[in-house]
């Protein structure tokens, strides 16, 4: 759920369908009515017999950003997708594939930029990969954060400093053998 800056809410959900678990989105007014069609509005209909984590948030144009696992174009891949609250996509109806040269990829997240584009963060090939979007989708910066051991997102959030500023916060997790804690740092 991701709420809107003018009030309503984003609701993003995973539904099985007979060739996998489907990327659905609906959008909700600030009383709660549904605006678009009762079932959501297709998002992704993906081949994946299972389902992880994935991101989901609004941007000050009341626009609905998600990045999640996908398998549309027979390759693996992350994808962010814009979506408008008539129910387009900017982005294009496939999103942004942000995982290109990457083996193993899992578990993103997205939080908004102030103009129109997004962070994404995710993990790749046991590093942390984290990506800036213009407001077209064009990747403008990205940046690797490794460990001695696995490296997983947890999350990425937005805030703004004293100056005005956006920051963002990404969440890392490591992970290792069961008998070695895990830790969480920012």
């Amino acid at each position: 759920m991701a709420l809107l800056p003018q009030g309503g809410t984003y609701i993003s959900w995973f539904s099985g369908s007979p060739s996998g678990y489907d990327v659905r989105l609906q959008r909700l007014d600030a009383a709660g009515n549904i605006l678009w069609d009762e079932t959501g509005l297709l998002v992704a209909q993906r081949g994946f017999s299972s389902t992880e984590d994935y991101g989901l948030d609004t941007d000050e144009g009341g626009n609905a950003l998600l990045a999640f696992r996908d398998d549309r174009s027979g390759v693996e891949s992350i994808t962010a997708v814009k979506i408008t609250p008539d129910g387009e996509f900017p982005w294009g109806a496939n999103g942004i594939n942000v995982s290109e040269g990457f083996d193993f990829i899992n578990a993103p997240k997205i939080a908004a930029m102030p103009n129109g584009g997004a962070v994404v963060a995710f993990t790749g090939d046991g590093q942390s990969v984290i990506k800036g979007l213009g407001p077209d989708g064009s990747v403008l910066w990205q940046d690797i954060q490794t460990a001695d051991v696995f490296l997983a997102i947890s999350d990425t959030k937005r805030s703004t400093n004293a100056d005005g500023h956006s920051i963002y916060a990404v969440l890392f997790r490591t992970l290792g053998p069961p008998t070695v804690p895990g830790r969480l740092s920012a």
